[in-house]
């Protein structure tokens, strides 16, 4: 059985499609536009990146910056994935998701006072600093 993700976008409402007609059952969908994700295939990408070998000292992280659906988030960090966040938003829900603060890293050429205010405080893993200015 294949299951899903979808998660609606905070884009405004273009149609609302009543059923999903093909192979499947016939179901209500959401407003559209929306995303699908499967699951399953997202599990195993995370398996199969986590089966490379990497160093024991090394966590694969996630860039929220590329999705940072909470759904999405909650299934990547539950395959034992780290978070690699931008902004103090992506840093929310990242530790909403349950990822661990040492698997967390913050990178990206700003970095608000509140997100770097909020890395000290949960003790992220790392802050990279491309600059001093």
């Amino acid at each position: 059985m294949l299951e899903t993700l979808v998660t609606e976008t905070s884009m405004k409402e273009t149609s609302t499609p009543d059923r999903v007609h093909g192979d499947a059952p016939s179901r209500s969908l959401p407003p559209t536009p929306f995303y699908v994700y499967d699951q399953a295939g997202v599990q195993q990408q995370c398996d199969r990146l986590k089966a490379v070998t990497l160093p024991d000292v090394a966590t694969v992280l996630y860039s929220l910056k590329a999705n940072p659906n909470p759904s999405l988030v909650d299934t990547i960090v539950k395959q034992g994935l780290g978070c690699d966040v931008s902004s103090a938003f992506e840093l929310d829900v990242a530790l909403s998701s349950g990822v661990d603060p040492k698997n967390i890293g913050c990178v990206g050429p700003y970095k608000s006072t509140r997100l770097l205010t909020e890395c000290v405080r949960n003790n992220i893993a790392f802050v990279a600093v491309e600059s001093t200015d």
